[in-house]
């Protein structure tokens, strides 16, 4: 398998996580079969990548769509930026690469217009990339934020009964 087609898989896997909310191992196995090991390793471990820093992408994702919730944004287009994000952020892949990996995925899972607005994102992206602002430490304390916040509202929650909070800790 191709490093194209492994990341076509990828971005099928992500593209499921975005619409359910998590990857499913069945889903992986069914779309790995026949692929060599190098190919399988390669989406495995950009998936288990983009689960762990979910929230991190996310807010990144957030910052370059500039007058778009990311709940606005099509879900393909979102699992193709969760995609580019990664890898530009995470791996050695050339950048240029994962950007016109990107387009190309846009261009045949979505809207006919969408693949502009994809590249202007990764393209903020490459760019915050390169001058060091966007790092794989801000991601993973943009996904600890993310995570802490979310164990704080496990804690406090509200009462379903009588809607008051109460201390579930």
């Amino acid at each position: 398998m191709k490093r194209r087609e492994a990341r076509e898989v990828a971005f099928k896997l992500t593209y499921e996580m975005v619409m359910t909310g998590a990857f499913n191992p069945e889903t992986a196995d069914s779309l790995t079969v026949g692929a060599d090991k190098e190919s399988r390793e390669y989406i495995l471990a950009v998936t288990d990548g983009i689960a762990a820093h979910r929230d991190g992408i996310k807010a990144v994702i957030a910052k370059y769509a500039r007058g778009y919730g990311v709940d606005r944004i099509y879900r393909t287009d979102l699992a193709a930026l969760y995609l580019a994000c990664y890898e530009i952020v995470f791996t050695d892949t050339p950048k240029a690469v994962v950007a016109n990996e990107a387009v190309e995925l846009t261009k045949a899972y979505s809207d006919s217009l969408s693949y502009s607005f994809v590249n202007g994102i990764i393209a903020s992206v490459i760019k915050a990339a390169e001058s060091g602002e966007l790092t794989a430490d801000n991601i993973g304390a943009a996904t600890a934020e993310a995570d802490n916040a979310e164990a704080e509202t496990e804690e406090v929650g509200e009462c379903a009964a009588c809607g008051t909070e109460s201390d579930n800790g």
